[in-house]
């Protein structure tokens, strides 16, 4: 049925909706003087068909730009390129217009139309309407006025931060103001109060309006904060981003319940704590990780007698971080005993250079928790039976032997201390011959995830399959290699070396207990024999220069440390629970790849050591100027408490460099 159209057009080109509110900081609507549109008399068509503005009737252009109306039709694909539609621009009268010019038309997602059109003399201000011609019909739309925006009327002028960071401005770009805070200043960037300073109607963020005040705006800037800018319906979307510099290092931000003393005060080192968010800040501001995590206290003397803790951290599902291998387990060291802060992660080096199969990744950072720096921490990976750490087959509680077992030589097995009420109680044995302290890491509990037992099958399987190698090894000589069908020759040779190369005194330590070595991580396959290693735990008595003190020995001298012209665990003998390497150095194929290995190593090492140290040290430098300001030296273990960060850093590339001189001098003689 054929139906009449009714189009009315109260503003044709003229000024018909002028009355509509220009855009202000203050919302006040300037009035305008509309001009009279004349009206076309309707004509039959097949359907009913419209033309109108669906947005504000001032669109604004830049000089040498392009404005855009919002058109709605019905119906909605009238302005289809395959019809008979013609659009075109009329002025005021409905006559063509000269300086004006259509450019575009783009359909969008809401089944309106983007108009783009042109000014090309720049004129100050037009008024034009769109006509569209089909059959016999012609509609036109109410008034547009086209407003020209001269630059210095659209801009954002600055953006200051107030109260701690009144004095400093966010640096600009093309479309970008960054500030870059120092930790030294501000700690959190979660409530950053800004005052925008600009020219133009507003500026929004999201869905709020933020005004020409001189109140300043509280935002959040631990992301990436996008504002837009307006003129009329002109925008300009800008990026504002606070970055922590002043370190250089990636910052981890651990939001818990409560601030960091009242939150380790009541936690343990046998209790996960959950809900507690982790993000992870690159140096330029992008975001590495954020979600979810579980924390609870890590280590033994370091959680128990400093004030900066390390913890143990698990993420509610698998990750990356800092370009590390997914997994959900990882640590956070304090290195609290270590001076430099450096030893770690230069022992982690040193085995990078050797075949040990896998060795610890890790990266320094800066913690922040609630806020609060708490200077420098070591992210690192926890030791974990993974295909991207400790590859071997996941553990078999039925049938042991064809699973895998990650365990760990622990002199702390069976000691017990009130103020280490707080830890898990490790279980293990001790082995029948060397009397060493074997502890389950993984698997450490039954399959209904009971704790182990001594009836067990993998505790059986291991005391016995110990048992034997330590019986094989006890007999190691040159005719009798048996005990290599039990430990690995390769691994027990590299770990041999790195410990005395690091001058390792957890490796060599009787203490506590019954004695033999702490940290001590060792792994089986199935069907395979045991290999040492990851490496482990040097952050103290290690690449010691000067004789070493413990915590209450204020005084110091430069005497030079005796352990530096020493054998550490290839001399274990009898020091409570000796270690194996004196019974392996029977075997002449165990020697004879001792001396190979470190006629290889020593080159590397050589080679890259002291420029590694000089890497990383410069990489922390700023952040141990701050770390020290926050917990000072509360442990003299490593001789080297009072020296400067610079003398402290050389003093352990002296004893590397002596150390090496002296197991060159001596290796041969074993």
């Amino acid at each position: 049925m054929r139906r009449k159209i009714q189009t009315i057009l109260k503003g044709l080109l003229g000024a018909a909706f002028m009355a509509c509110t220009v855009l202000s900081c203050d919302n006040e609507k300037p009035e305008f003087d509309v001009p009279d549109v004349p009206v076309i008399d309707p004509i039959p068509v097949d359907e009913e068909i419209s033309i109108n503005i669906a947005s504000n009737p001032i669109s604004a252009f830049e000089s040498g730009g392009e404005a855009t109306v919002i058109l709605r039709t019905t119906p909605w694909d009238i302005l289809q390129a395959d019809t008979s539609a013609l659009l075109t621009l009329t002025d005021t009268l409905g006559g063509q217009i000269g300086n004006i010019s259509l450019q575009s038309k783009e359909l969008l997602p809401d089944s309106t139309w983007a108009i783009k059109v042109k000014v090309t003399d720049d004129a100050g201000s037009s008024f034009i309407a769109f006509a569209l011609a089909l059959k016999d019909t012609t509609l036109q739309t109410s008034a547009v006025e086209l407003k020209k925006v001269l630059s210095n009327e659209f801009k954002i002028r600055s953006i200051k931060a107030t109260d701690a960071l009144q004095a400093l401005d966010f640096s600009s770009s093309t479309n970008q103001y960054t500030y870059d805070m120092p930790l030294t200043v501000i700690n959190d960037c979660s409530a950053i109060k800004l005052r925008f300073y600009y020219d133009g109607d507003k500026i929004t963020v999201g869905d709020s309006t933020i005004l020409k005040s001189v109140t300043p705006y509280i935002l959040d800037l631990t992301k990436p904060l996008n504002i837009t800018l307006w003129k009329y319906d002109l925008r300009k979307d800008y990026t504002v981003v606070a970055k922590m510099t002043g370190t250089g290092l990636p910052i981890v931000r651990i939001t818990a319940s409560a601030p960091y003393k009242e939150s380790v005060a009541s936690m343990r080192r046998d209790t996960w704590v959950p809900d507690i968010t982790m993000r992870i800040e690159l140096p330029d501001g992008t975001v590495d990780y954020e979600g979810t995590i579980s924390l609870k206290g890590h280590g033994n003397q370091t959680w128990s007698d400093f004030d900066k803790k390390p913890f143990a951290i698990k993420l509610d599902s698998k990750a990356k971080i800092l370009g590390m291998h997914k997994q959900k387990r990882w640590i956070l060291l304090a290195n609290v005993k270590d001076r430099t802060l450096l030893r770690n992660d230069i022992s982690f080096w040193i085995s990078r250079q050797t075949e040990m199969a896998y060795t610890i990744n890790g990266e320094f950072v800066e913690l922040v928790w609630n806020g609060q720096h708490l200077g420098n921490y070591y992210l690192c990976e926890q030791a974990r039976i993974d295909n991207n750490r400790i590859d071997i087959h996941d553990p078999n509680l039925e049938d042991p032997e064809k699973g895998g077992i990650f365990m760990k030589i622990d002199a702390f097995l069976g000691y017990s201390d009130p103020k280490w009420a707080d830890k898990e109680t490790p279980f293990g044995f001790r082995s029948s011959r060397y009397n060493l302290p074997y502890v389950f890491k993984d698997p450490d509990e039954d399959a209904n995830g009971d704790p182990l037992t001594e009836s067990s099958p993998v505790y059986k399987y291991m005391y016995d399959y110990v048992t034997k190698m330590e019986t094989a090894i006890s007999k190691a000589s040159a005719t009798n290699h048996d005990w290599m069908n039990y430990l690995d020759l390769s691994s027990a040779v590299d770990y041999a070396l790195i410990q005395e190369i690091t001058m390792n005194h957890d490796a060599y330590n009787n203490w506590p207990g019954q004695g033999g070595p702490k940290s001590h991580n060792l792994y089986k396959d199935s069907c395979g024999v045991i290999c040492f290693g990851p490496m482990w735990d040097y952050d103290y008595h290690t690449y010691t220069l000067y004789n070493d003190y413990e915590y209450s020995n204020q005084s110091w001298s430069s005497a030079e440390n005796p352990r530096l012209k020493q054998w550490e665990i290839l001399s274990m003998t009898n020091k409570n629970g000796k270690f194996y390497y004196s019974d392996l150095r029977k075997d002449p194929q165990f020697k004879a790849l001792l001396l190979q290995r470190w006629n290889e190593y020593k080159v590397k090492w050589a080679d890259g050591f002291n420029d590694y140290v000089d890497q990383m040290a410069e990489k922390i430098r700023v952040s141990e100027s701050l770390n020290k300001a926050i917990w000072g030296y509360p442990s003299k273990q490593n001789g080297d408490w009072n020296l400067t960060f610079d003398k402290a850093v050389q003093a352990i590339k002296t004893a590397f460099q002596k150390r090496m001189e002296w197991i060159d001098n001596n290796i041969g003689n074993l």
